[in-house]
């Protein structure tokens, strides 16, 4: 009944990139007027996220970019969401990220990968929708997948949290699990 936490940086290569980060990120926000810190920043410890079409705007893709070209030119990672621009230092990624952890907590990922679903909704998903053999993009990864070498397997009709009710409907759905008992 304990939170178990694992980090694949050190706790002061963190907190340097974090800061680099987020004087980067106040660029952003100066060159974009109308993005903000995403609201769920608090409780990210290795990126930065800027929104653009969530909490603020809705501003457009090409909006978005101009966020991410000045993490870019600051020497930062930077991929564009459907709703934020996600921005970290280091030559890493979610699946790259996953592969660490499980390699660390578990067991090689390679050994589940094909046993696993990943649900994600956007360009800085494709890594994993690659690694994942179900892996399933909710509707709005749409404006994301002519970019993708490797789209999602799936894609919902349905958009974002209903987008991701849908996969799991159809998951329950198809281990035989019914409305009801899911309801219990």
């Amino acid at each position: 009944r304990r939170m178990l936490r694992w980090q694949a940086q050190p706790e002061a290569e963190r907190l340097a990139n974090q800061a680099r980060l987020h004087a980067l990120a106040a660029e952003a926000l100066r060159a974009v007027p109308g993005s903000a810190i995403a609201a769920d920043q608090p409780f990210r410890l290795f990126d930065v996220a800027v929104d653009f079409c969530e909490d603020a705007g809705p501003l457009g893709l090409d909006a978005a970019e101009r966020i991410a070209e000045v993490f870019r030119a600051g020497g930062a990672e930077a991929k564009v969401s459907s709703i934020h621009v996600n921005a970290w230092i280091g030559d890493w990624d979610k699946r790259a990220g996953i592969e660490a952890l499980f390699a660390a907590r578990f067991q090689p990922f390679a050994d589940v990968r094909d046993t696993v679903a990943f649900a994600g909704d956007s360009a800085n998903d494709a890594p994993l929708f690659a690694a994942v053999a179900c892996s399933v993009g909710v509707a709005n990864v749409a404006p994301f997948l002519a970019d993708m070498a490797t789209p999602p397997a799936y894609i919902t009709r349905a958009e974002g949290g209903a987008g991701f009710a849908e996969f799991a409907a159809a998951l329950l759905k198809a281990r035989g699990v019914t409305p009801e008992e899911n309801a219990a």
